[in-house]
């Protein structure tokens, strides 16, 4: 069987989260995780990866510019990714984590909410787990 693919793309507030389907061709919003502490964020998403049998972890990285610079942000989702990754070896949970550049995810996201209909109250509830699908699909295209 194949093993699933999870993208997460990592906010201050929240994290999105998206899925593949067993074969990998279908993407899907799966939730978005409100941010508490560091130890909750990782369960749920070591819950996750077990739960949907992920063998790759697309962690959205928003690097700066056209030459694709390591920036603040960038930055603080690497430290982030580092201690949730300890967690998951704790916890014995290992896909393969994957950085990849989530530049203008959330812009597209929130462009085809809007162009959808979706009400601007729904978008930011919803906005989150658009950008980590607009990373998956980017991720896929990526690597065929």
């Amino acid at each position: 069987m194949t093993k699933t693919i999870l993208a997460i793309d990592v906010g201050t507030k929240r994290i999105g989260v998206a899925g593949t389907d067993a074969l990998g061709i279908t993407v899907q919003p799966i939730e978005v995780i409100t941010r508490k502490q560091l130890e909750d964020d990782a369960m749920r998403i070591c819950t996750l990866i077990q739960e949907r049998q992920v063998g790759t972890l697309v962690v959205g990285l928003p690097l700066r510019g056209d030459d694709g610079e390591i920036g603040f942000q960038a930055q603080k989702v690497r430290e982030f990714m580092s201690q949730v990754n300890t967690i998951l070896q704790r916890e014995g949970v290992s896909p393969a984590i994957v950085e990849w550049d989530e530049s203008m995810t959330t812009h597209d996201a929130e462009e085809k909410l809007r162009e959808a209909g979706v009400r601007r109250a729904r978008r930011g509830q919803m906005i989150d787990a658009m950008a980590a699908v607009a990373i998956l699909e980017s991720y896929l295209r990526g690597n065929p």
